[in-house]
């Protein structure tokens, strides 16, 4: 039986909130997860990108840039790592890639052996759930799938993470009611299974 997980770090994205309540279900299926995450008694370490002026996703820096050893700190800490943003044009928004980019670099997420990438973050677990405005069918057969490709093709399995499940929610503009309901229930039953002390993978 596989240890509780106890610390749950979110990192939150999402540029839109301000524009209509649509673009605000990102930010409301979070808090449904965190809240859920929280009630079992474990701990929610939040990032929110658009909120945190101290992170600059543009400027370059280097290895002694705090608020990136702040945020690998961070990511050391969690058991769980729980991406949540709001597609643009079918990939993360810029603020998330410039995230991935600047703190999930070599020497702490990965490295080079022999000229091979060896992952670094074989501990970690990863959840992603993202909104999209397109169907989950183009997503998967119009557009090559991009979205599972990126994140577990090119960016986990890079960094070493093999336990990750990854949540698309399409067609949000137009779901009903009863979908928006279903997306939230969802949140709360990861949220649920994640803080069980039984193994992540025997849910999904």
């Amino acid at each position: 039986m596989a240890e509780k997980i106890s610390r749950v770090l979110v990192v939150l994205a999402n540029q839109f909130i301000e524009t209509d309540q649509r673009n605000n279900l990102i930010n409301d299926l979070c808090k449904t997860f965190s809240e859920s995450v929280q009630s079992y008694d474990s701990e929610v370490d939040l990032i929110d990108l658009y909120k945190d002026i101290e992170f600059d996703p543009i400027r370059e820096s280097d290895r002694r840039d705090t608020k990136i050893i702040e945020y690998q700190i961070r990511i050391k800490k969690a058991q769980v790592i729980v991406f949540f943003y709001q597609t643009v044009w079918l990939s993360p928004p810029a603020i998330l890639k410039g995230f991935i980019d600047k703190v999930f670099v070599s020497g702490f997420a990965y490295k080079n052996y022999n000229g091979l990438p060896q992952g670094l973050l074989d501990t970690k677990q990863v959840i992603v759930v993202a909104t999209c405005e397109k169907p989950n069918w183009q997503v998967n057969y119009i557009y090559g799938n991009i979205f599972s490709n990126f994140w577990k093709k090119i960016f986990l399995d890079y960094c070493g993470v093999s336990q990750s499940n990854l949540y698309l929610l399409g067609n949000y503009r137009s779901a009903s009611n009863q979908v928006l309901d279903k997306w939230n229930q969802k949140m709360k039953d990861i949220a649920a299974k994640l803080t069980t002390t039984q193994s992540f993978l025997d849910f999904f």
